[in-house]
């Protein structure tokens, strides 16, 4: 018998700008790695230019350059990081800051509630 799924709080994309508006709600935030991890931290541009600081929960290799990073946003700014994704190294981090924007100007056809 197969087991319900847990609970997995939703998450919104955001940029480094509107962060702030999220404290201890689940983000999401894809960037470009700019200081690579030292296996507790790393420093993550996000998509609008903002550096964020993320705190680890697993290791990121050195190679990735873009990722999504899953987290609860803390009052500091930084985000302390549940799961993350790999980007390809083409994504174009000004056409996703524009589609994180978009959600939000159009949010009736982007989040529920």
């Amino acid at each position: 018998m197969q087991q319900p799924a847990a609970h997995v709080p939703t998450a919104v994309r955001v940029n480094g700008t509107m962060l702030p508006q999220f404290f201890n709600k689940t983000v999401m935030v894809p960037g470009k790695v700019i200081a690579p991890s030292n296996g507790q931290h790393l420093t993550l541009q996000a998509a609008d230019g903002a550096q964020i600081l993320v705190h680890l929960n697993q290791a990121v290799s050195p190679s990735v350059q873009f990722l999504e990073v899953t987290g609860v946003a803390e009052p500091d700014g930084s985000v302390r990081m549940v799961s993350f994704a790999e980007f390809p190294d083409t994504v174009d981090m000004a056409l996703l800051n524009d589609a994180i924007q978009l959600q939000f100007t159009h949010s009736h056809l982007f989040m529920d509630g």
